[in-house]
């Protein structure tokens, strides 16, 4: 009752002949709409704040949002009405609001002429003395209030969707690529006939089970109809970039089958008989007597020509033999080479990289007809390869028969304290992977006869892959232990030393 401790609010009784009153301790029901409506208030702040992925200490700011959203919309227990309008006898206004916790870019004045006028902010709600919005600088950590901000097109707009399912989410129906190389592995190896076929309007075809409301984009509100919703019955997809076609390859067993499955298609899409596969998500097939050649050059001409570098003199590595990058390495910011490599945030855009496309531009994957189904892995690793991080680099890459499928590599999440573990957390990467893949053969109908063999260069790590006794240095490893051990137990894998 310390906050109650107060003169001015004692005073202020006192003048308005207003007798104060306490409950019963742990008798909250005594005094039950004031806590109904802190618990109300309550979870929409925890709402917002855990929408937002804010931390608890901006819960300041989520509640003066959630009392603001309150105040504005219909309360059951004043049936249905709305508190503003009980208290000002006017609608409230509702083209205001955004979602709490959004990227959002305000406008800033500064006296440097080539400085930006914008700064990437996160929305914090309404200031209560200005018709504003009030934003957090995500670079200065400073309050910033202005009316002139710039919000995402459709921030807010939606009526009705889910969160992690419909709203976040940029989604392209693209198969995995070792799932690609795996079914045209087969084919090559079964001599079948791959078709390609041409799907029209290939994302129009969906339907909504569900109405969805939004509010009219900015940039496309219809006169005299800025406060009206537009509905949508069908599906609809914003694209940053225009898609490729709706591509279909079809590796069948028979000519046959491959005619009645194109008949079948037929009756349900308006599709295009391209003819045998030629090419596909920038990938160049050239088939022969003896596989498959994959190819890219295509692809890497077009980024070649993007950075005005199609005649270039060609290097042999994408970067100097030996060179060990670090945090405080330069950055290449040349506008050129980032355009010409949009979105691939695993490679700096440098010239080397670029340079190096130009002499390997007839480079590619070579399919061939493999009479062997085995399953086999290759995997290494160093130990705290990473001079900044010092966390290793595991690699492995799988074959399919004679047929590489699938490769990676990457940094390791965790600091490790041995060798030793570097090279069995790689191990449980590549047991991961061929685990998908022999499932994806099942699905298939080509389920493998053997046990995949994983070759692995260090000793301590093949012991520990099938030696039951818990070691002191793999009790930090003990996921990876059991999921790899589980695997050679039931006859999957068999992990083998090479030199």
């Amino acid at each position: 009752m310390g906050e109650y401790n107060n003169k001015h609010f004692h005073d202020f009784f006192a003048s308005h002949g207003i007798q104060f009153r306490f409950s019963c301790p742990q008798t909250s029901q005594q005094n039950g709409k004031s806590e109904r409506m802190l618990r109300t208030i309550n979870n929409v702040v925890r709402t917002l704040l855990f929408h937002s992925h804010l931390p608890p200490t901006f819960w300041v700011e989520a509640l003066h949002m959630a009392t603001h959203l309150l105040n504005i919309l219909p309360s059951t227990s004043i049936n249905f009405d709305i508190p503003y309008y009980r208290l000002f006898q006017k609608h409230p206004y509702y083209s205001h609001l955004r979602v709490f916790g959004c990227l959002c870019y305000p406008h800033i004045t500064t006296p440097h002429n080539l400085a930006p006028r914008i700064t990437p902010c996160v929305f914090l709600g309404y200031p209560s003395q200005h018709r504003g919005f009030r934003c957090l600088g995500l670079s200065t950590r400073r309050i910033i209030i202005s009316r002139h901000v710039v919000f995402g097109p459709l921030s807010g707009q939606w009526s009705q969707s889910t969160e992690g399912i419909d709203c976040d989410e940029t989604f392209r129906p693209v198969v995995k690529l070792a799932t690609i190389r795996t079914v045209l592995s087969i084919a090559v190896s079964q001599h079948w006939p791959i078709h390609q076929l041409d799907v029209k309007n290939a994302f129009l075809h969906g339907h909504l089970q569900e109405t969805v409301y939004m509010h009219q984009p900015p940039a496309s509100v219809i006169l005299d109809t800025r406060n009206m919703f537009v509905t949508f019955s069908a599906l609809f997809m914003a694209l940053s970039s225009p898609p490729e076609r709706g591509i279909i390859g079809l590796p069948t067993s028979s000519k046959v089958l491959l005619r009645q499955i194109i008949s079948q298609l037929g009756y349900e899409f308006a599709m295009t008989d391209v003819g045998a596969l030629s090419y596909f998500l920038g990938i160049s097939t050239s088939r022969s007597s003896t596989g498959l050649f994959l190819s890219q050059q295509k692809y890497a001409t077009e980024i070649l020509e993007r950075a005005h570098m199609l005649n270039c003199k060609p290097a042999r590595t994408p970067a100097e033999p030996g060179h060990k990058l670090g945090a405080d390495g330069p950055l290449w910011l040349i506008p050129r080479y980032i355009a010409a490599l949009p979105g691939l945030f695993s490679i700096s855009p440098s010239p080397d990289r670029i340079l190096h496309l130009q002499g390997t531009l007839t480079h590619g994957l070579q399919l061939h007809v493999s009479p062997s189904s085995d399953l086999i892995a290759y995997t290494d690793a160093d130990w705290e390869g990473c001079p900044a991080s010092r966390r290793s680099t595991s690699s492995y890459c799988v074959f399919l028969g004679d047929n590489l499928v699938s490769w990676s590599s990457k940094r390791q999440g965790v600091i490790l304290r041995s060798s030793a573990e570097a090279e069995y957390r790689g191990v449980a990467n590549v047991v991961a992977e061929t685990s998908w893949i022999r499932n994806l053969l099942r699905k298939l109908h080509r389920p493998p006869t053997k046990a995949t063999i994983v070759y692995c260069d260090n000793v301590s790590a093949v012991y520990m892959s099938s030696n039951p006794v818990q070691h002191q240095r793999t009790k930090h490893i003990d996921i990876d232990i059991h999921f790899v051990r589980d695997k050679v137990a039931i006859g999957h894998v068999r992990v083998l030393h090479v030199p």
